[in-house]
């Protein structure tokens, strides 16, 4: 028993464990996105998070725009995640990677990038307050 576990050891040191509270982005999260290139625009951002069913929903109403987002990667006070657009296809970028980071209790940073040519670039951005 000793010799079997001697040997399987090294292989348990090697099992990440990316199991870490996030239960702070739960709630419901609005504010105000910016996309500073080119012609500088904003939309409103609508946020709804419930971590322990990994339920994340965003909404883009002024844009008409609505999807999901998928954990990529999570970190105590940053998660990154993945956008997929289900409605308004014609009117938002259809995949994205989300990087959400932790301010407070009440805020948290919201950063959009959209990847080409195998590059990720900074498209938009957000502040979200926490509103429930």
């Amino acid at each position: 028993m000793k010799i079997i576990l001697l040997l399987l050891a090294p292989l348990l040191l090697h099992i990440p464990n990316n199991r870490v509270d996030i239960s702070w982005l739960d709630g419901r999260w609005k504010g105000l996105g910016y996309q500073p290139d080119g012609i500088e625009k904003t939309w409103s951002v609508d946020l709804t998070c419930n971590t322990e069913k990994e339920d994340f929903t965003i909404q883009y109403p002024s844009l008409d725009c609505s999807g999901s987002w998928t954990i990529v990667e999570s970190f105590e006070n940053r998660i990154v995640f993945r956008e997929k657009i289900k409605k308004g296809l014609d009117k938002c970028v259809p995949t994205g990677v989300i990087i959400v980071t932790r301010i407070n209790d009440n805020y948290i940073s919201y950063s959009y990038f959209i990847e080409r040519y195998g590059k990720q670039y900074l498209s938009s951005f957000s502040t979200l307050k926490r509103i429930s």
